[in-house]
Parts: C-alpha cells; sequence; structure tokens
C-alpha cells in the first residue's frame, strides 16, 4: 500500500497543480491515452469545428495564416506528438478549420541565439510568408557560455526580433524555460537575466513577451512543497516531457486569445 501511494504521489501531485493553474487536463491522463496520435503530427483527436460554425477568432490571429516556431532541440522536440508545436497545430486546426492555419517548426537541436540568428534567413524568406514568428532559445547560450551568455543572447535575439519585424512579421519572444527544476542551480540565475533582457527586448522592438518560466516555477514550488524531488515538467531537466509542454502550449496560446473554455469546447 505504501509503494502503491509512493507511485501515484507524482501522478496526483501532477494533477493537482494542473488544476490548479488551470492547465483544463482530463482525468483519461491519469490512466493513458491522452496523448493520441492524429495523422503523422496532431496530438490529440479533438473535435472539429463544422463548417460555418468555428468560433470567433481572436483578435491576435485575425489574418493569420502561418506561423513559425524557431527554437532549439526544446522546439524542435515540440514537433512529437506530445509536444507544444504539435498541440498548438491540433488546437488552431480544431478551432479554426476555416482558417487553415499552417504551424512550421523551424527548432534545431543545439542551436544556440546566435546560431538561430545565423539560419534566420530561412524564416524570412518562408513560404507562405509567416504572419507571427515565436522564438524560444537560451538554454543552449547558458550552457556554454555560462553567465557570460546574457549580452550575446540578448544581441542576437534583438536582431532577429528587429529583422522580423521589418518583414512585417507579428514577433513572439519566448523566454527561456528552465536549465533544471531547481531554483538554485547557478545556471538559472543566468536564465533569469536572459528571461529579464529580454522583456527589454520586446519592449523596444515592438514584440511580444512571454513569459514561460514564471508558470514553471510556480508549478515546481509547489510540488516541491509536497516533499517530492522527482522532476515534474522535463524528462532532464532541461527537455519538456508532456505536462512541461502542455504548459507551454497553453501559456502560448492564452496570449493568442485562446481560453480554456475555447480548447475544452474541442476536447
Amino acid at each position: 500500500m505504501i509503494k502503491m501511494q509512493a507511485k501515484l504521489r507524482p501522478v496526483i501531485t501532477t494533477v493537482l497543480l494542473a488544476v490548479f493553474l488551470g492547465l483544463s487536463l482530463p482525468l483519461s491522463f491519469l490512466f493513458g491515452g491522452w496523448w493520441t496520435s492524429h495523422g503523422a503530427k496532431e496530438v490529440k483527436k479533438l473535435r472539429i469545428a463544422q463548417q460555418g460554425q468555428q468560433l470567433a477568432v481572436p483578435p491576435p490571429l485575425a489574418g493569420v495564416h502561418h506561423i513559425v516556431c524557431v527554437g532549439d532541440s526544446v522546439t524542435e522536440q515540440g514537433e512529437s506528438v506530445d509536444g507544444y508545436v504539435s498541440l498548438l497545430r491540433a488546437y488552431l486546426s480544431a478551432l479554426f478549420p476555416n482558417e487553415r492555419i499552417v504551424i512550421t517548426n523551424a527548432g534545431h537541436s543545439g542551436d544556440t541565439s546566435d546560431e538561430m540568428l545565423a539560419r534566420f534567413d530561412r524564416v524570412l524568406s518562408a513560404q507562405p510568408k509567416p504572419d507571427i514568428v515565436t522564438i524560444n532559445a537560451g538554454l543552449n547560450d547558458v550552457a556554454r557560455r555560462g553567465d557570460k551568455a546574457v549580452e550575446p543572447y540578448t544581441k542576437s535575439m534583438s536582431a532577429m526580433a528587429e529583422r522580423a519585424k521589418a518583414a512585417g512579421m507579428k514577433v513572439i519572444l519566448l523566454s527561456p524555460t528552465m536549465y533544471s527544476e531547481s531554483m538554485k542551480s547557478p545556471q538559472n540565475d543566468v536564465i533569469l537575466r536572459c528571461a529579464a533582457s529580454l522583456k527589454e527586448v520586446a519592449s523596444k522592438t515592438g514584440s511580444q513577451y512571454i513569459d514561460l518560466g514564471q508558470p514553471f516555477k510556480s508549478m515546481i514550488d509547489g510540488y516541491r512543497s509536497t516533499g517530492a524531488n522527482d522532476l515534474l515538467v522535463t524528462t532532464d531537466g532541461m527537455h519538456l516531457n508532456a505536462l512541461g509542454n502542455r504548459v507551454v502550449a497553453n501559456t502560448i496560446m492564452s496570449h493568442l486569445g485562446i481560453t480554456s473554455e475555447m480548447r475544452a469546447s474541442v476536447e
């Protein structure tokens, strides 16, 4: 009985935290089968809105038909069946089928922000022309440069935002997530400095800033308060698991005007 409780504690705590934070996890999460493949890419078998009966497109998505997600391995792995890019694609396709929104994954494992900048021309020249570009970097910058990462990271993120804005694209800058699931990690101090700098870049370039670190910190702090020490939102302290990907997807969707009620309508 004690062993069974120990096995169930992480799952129960995860669900309680998710419900508390409004992540809308269905009960089937407890028993598997929630993260199902839909074709080659889609995450969930969502109910598709009927022709002519789709929900009104929220203002941030008005006129949007192509979104490109730029990033490192966190984004590249976001193409997996439980990844945040696949989640975005599945929900937008289900909620707004008439809009035919295409989401392109431009994540590349191992990339630092300057390496993303070096290949950014491919994003700018993508066809059809992207309406929105999301950019997430920082983990590899910190892993390679330590506390010297902030300045080159800031310059590269600023350059990408300015170039995308000049090309007529809406830019969404996603803060780095977490280097490990411990705020005592010295790398996370640098991550926080990168995030603060990125917020300033967003303000200066007229981009949208989305803080991904705070939702993770809130969940992890709550989880640690139960006495649990295992990983909650990542597989290895950096790369996201199913719950971590869900947090990222829901946070982005909220900033795009997609509410939890809207998501629930197609689940």
